[in-house]
Parts: C-alpha cells; structure tokens; sequence
C-alpha cells in the first residue's frame, strides 16, 4: 500500500485505476441481503468449516446468486466445494 510505503503512489494509482477498469467491465456490484447474514452466520459458527466472517458473507452472496466465487485462498477454496459453490481458483 502507498500509505505504508510497500509501493509507489503511481503505482498504487495505477492498481486502483486497473481495479476500476475490470470491476466495470467484469463485475457486478450486488447488494448484501439480511438472509445472506444469516447464512454466514452458520458458516463461521461451525469452526471445522474454516470460514471467517470476511470469507463467508461473500460466500453466501455467491451462493444467493449462482455466482462463481473467485480466490485464492486454499481454505477458503475447499470450504466453497463444499457448499456447492462454484469456485474459481486463481493466482
């Protein structure tokens, strides 16, 4: 991050400008539904599971929507296979 120093601002502006690029071209922004909570919810309260509170809401918004979850957390993977959630791996 720029902030800390790791990278360049030019460089931290370029990424955010990369980022804008492929989330208008690619991605679609979708609202979080109160069910989508609760289902996460369930994830994160079953500890064997491996999902943190930050891996299962998006996770559930994947599931909501048919949607593909793309990662590339290992843990985060295996606990969308097991949900039946399409998982794309990635990096």
């Amino acid at each position: 991050m720029a902030r800390r120093g790791d990278v360049s601002t030019g460089l931290h502006r370029e990424g955010l400008e990369r980022f804008d690029k492929l989330v208008s071209a690619r991605l679609a922004v979708e609202a979080v539904d109160t069910a989508d909570f609760d289902r996460a919810r369930g994830w994160i309260a079953e500890y064997h599971s491996g999902l943190r509170a930050g891996d299962a809401l998006p996770l559930a918004i994947c599931m909501r929507l048919s949607a593909t979850l793309c990662t590339a957390d290992d843990t985060l993977a295996r606990a969308v296979d097991k949900v039946g959630v399409a998982v794309q791996r990635v990096g």
